[in-house]
């Protein structure tokens, strides 16, 4: 995460985005403060999201409380 890009926008002119569903790839998480308050602030003004885990690794407890 840099401090001089808050960031970065994708524009791809389709018919399925154009009813208004947005795609946003977030940051990971467990590795900022900064990183997980983005994270959560971005989840909370969202009406579905999905989140891709890493399956070699068992889920961590900060994980799951976000």
């Amino acid at each position: 995460m840099r401090k001089d890009v808050a960031c970065v926008e994708v524009f791809c002119p389709d018919s399925f985005l154009e009813r208004g569903v947005e795609f946003v790839d977030l940051l990971g998480t467990n590795d900022r403060e900064a990183q997980d308050n983005l994270v959560r602030d971005s989840l909370l003004e969202t009406d579905l999201f999905i989140q891709l885990l890493d399956a070699r690794k068992l889920m961590t407890l900060g994980e799951r409380e976000n």
